[in-house]
């Protein structure tokens, strides 16, 4: 198959809680997506729409991908999304955030004293 390039997505959605209990039709509210080197991002509420960009897409970039957005417009019933992830296409920024700067193995608490990290 052939890509087209780097899609940056992000997806607005009902609480979290809800993934699980709501079909995707109705649990995301609005997606927003963008080709790198297009000007104007795009907004919308087809969720058909997103998945085929999200298709046709060499590499996905987004944060909290993984866990979330992916799983929200493809539904929580659907492998496709984490085909997509096997498929190392997707560049999730909540994964490589923690990757790049990891939690202290010692922090300052909410009292001003240090404390270790358990």
């Amino acid at each position: 198959m052939s890509y087209r390039g780097t899609l940056i997505i992000d997806t607005e959605t009902y609480d979290g809680d809800l993934l699980y209990t709501m079909p995707p039709e109705k649990f995301v509210r609005i997606s927003g997506y963008k080709w790198k080197g297009d000007k104007e991002v795009t907004l919308t509420t087809d969720l058909e729409e997103i998945r085929s960009q999200i298709r046709k897409a060499r590499w996905i970039v987004g944060h909290n991908i993984i866990s979330f957005d992916l799983q929200a417009i493809f539904g929580h019933k659907s492998n496709e999304w984490l085909e997509i992830v096997d498929q190392g296409r997707v560049l999730d920024t909540f994964v490589f955030a923690a990757l790049l700067h990891p939690a202290p193995s010692v922090y300052t608490n909410r009292f001003g004293k240090a404390a270790k990290a358990e």
